[in-house]
């Protein structure tokens, strides 16, 4: 199968962004009742929208604006540039070259300030045809509603597009839209997924090259 799209996840699947995330949590979380949040509810909520991550933290949804505004000030504090994955940079410059009508998008469940402060580091973020953050639409992954919104405004056929992600809610998302599905292997996979419904799961970013058209 040749693609004619790839769409990415952000973070874990772009951005080693984990320890990063388990640093601010921490540091936020005794605020609202959480003295010492687990490594377990770290990896759960990291994939997740903040509204979904306060439910299933069950911190009061009218907090939100309060835990937004607190995580934004600590990720300041800690004065941290985003970390790529080895080898993206590559991916992109090489796709440019020799994949210039392969189309790229991201579909993220963080918000557009997020992929703002990814634009100011990444000059390859100027590559993406669409970007689709929780905060433009109602429906958020695993739900199929981000990745076909995605998929129809860059004007390609779901049949021949590739999503790649780390987690269950990139999974189900891909799964949910019927779109091919490959893991970003490079990143820190949970073992369960290798055993889920993914066709690709790659090493590295230079082996989803043989598959663009």
């Amino acid at each position: 199968m040749k693609y004619d799209a790839v769409i990415f996840d952000v973070d874990g699947t772009l951005i080693d962004s984990f320890p990063r995330y388990s640093s601010i949590m921490k540091q936020i979380m005794p605020k609202y009742g959480i003295e010492q949040i687990s490594e377990t509810e770290l990896k759960d909520t990291f994939p997740l929208t903040p509204d979904q991550t306060l439910k299933r933290l069950k911190i009061p949804i009218q907090f939100s604006n309060q835990v937004a505004i607190d995580y934004t000030i600590a990720a300041a504090q800690l004065n941290q540039a985003p970390s790529l994955y080895h080898g993206l940079n590559e991916f992109f410059k090489q796709v440019k070259v020799d994949h210039q009508n392969v189309g790229l998008g991201i579909v993220t469940s963080g918000s557009s300030n997020d992929i703002a402060d990814l634009k100011n580091h990444f000059s390859f973020m100027n590559q993406m045809w669409v970007t689709v953050t929780s905060d433009l639409l109602p429906y958020h992954k695993p739900a199929p509603e981000p990745l076909l919104y995605a998929i129809d405004h860059m004007g390609v056929d779901r049949k021949k597009t590739l999503y790649i992600g780390d987690a269950f809610t990139d999974e189900g998302c891909a799964e949910n839209a019927k779109v091919d599905f490959g893991l970003a292997g490079w990143g820190n996979i949970d073992d369960a997924l290798k055993n889920g419904s993914a066709k690709y799961d790659f090493k590295t970013p230079q082996e989803i090259l043989k598959y663009l058209k």
